[in-house]
């Protein structure tokens, strides 16, 4: 298991949670790694996103 440091709340559909912890279950996986691991997942492509719109913004030609 990771470090833990904060705790957090969240709310979905009772079907979807199920669903959700059985899968987990089944992969010997916990609610915590999971939604650290979609963090991480999301952080990482929000950085690759930024990174594409700025070299995009800034990767034309200087005239003058």
């Amino acid at each position: 298991m990771s470090n833990r440091t904060k705790q957090v709340q969240f709310r979905m559909p009772d079907e979807l949670h199920a669903e959700l912890k059985a899968a987990l279950a089944y992969d010997r996986s916990s609610f915590a790694d999971f939604f650290n691991k979609a963090a991480e997942d999301y952080l990482s492509n929000r950085k690759a996103d930024k990174q594409k719109k700025s070299k995009s913004k800034n990767g034309g030609t200087k005239n003058g």
